[in-house]
């Protein structure tokens, strides 16, 4: 179960959806599993009965990564709408709209205890986000040159963001500006 838990995976086409779909465990129900694709949907998967329980509707286009906000019963979604939207497993529906990237939003990376949501756009772009206020305004963290294919938070507050040109940069959550940074010979595609 540990070797799953919090990441996002690329599933096979499971016949209840009928094509590939990124999906998330939920830590604490776990018989569940949430995914969600190029359809717009976001799906509640049983795992025991392979079938939708619950759908949930509001972006506008493919949803290109789920994070998981444990204490909450939240599971937040980013999109190539250039949205991301936090969305409430208790109350069933989209608790709040999150829409300062203006490219497609690609990667999210959730650090639970400081309440920090970080995502990254098609743009090179990287906002921070403040999970107990979600209605203010992103923080601008930082930009690459490139679409941003790979988003990580270190526990010592840093962002490690790799792009399309193969570069790995590390930014602070809490000062402006790059910390450092290296060059990989391609895409980066994990952090």
């Amino acid at each position: 179960a540990g070797a799953w838990t919090r990441q996002m995976v690329r599933l096979a086409p499971i016949d209840a959806w009928g094509r590939s779909r990124a999906a998330l465990r939920i830590e604490r129900r776990p018989e569940f599993i949430v995914s969600a694709s190029s359809d717009h949907v976001l799906g509640l998967l049983s795992h025991r009965l392979g079938f939708p329980t619950r759908r949930f509707y509001g972006h506008r286009g493919t949803i290109t990564a789920l994070a998981q906000d444990e204490g909450h019963a939240r599971v937040i979604s980013a999109s190539a709408d250039t949205t991301i939207r936090l969305w409430s497993l208790v109350q069933g529906q989209c608790t709040h709209v999150l829409r300062d990237h203006s490219r497609p939003v690609r990667c999210l990376a959730l650090d639970v205890s400081r309440r920090i949501l970080v995502s990254a756009c098609d743009g090179g772009e990287i906002r921070q986000w403040c999970l107990d206020k979600p209605d203010r305004p992103s923080r601008w963290v930082g930009c690459h040159d490139a679409p941003i294919k790979a988003l990580g938070l270190t526990s010592s507050g840093h962002v490690l963001a790799g792009d399309a040109q193969g570069f790995l940069r590390r930014w602070s959550v809490t000062q402006q500006g790059v910390q450092d940074g290296a060059e990989s010979p391609g895409e980066v595609v994990a952090a």
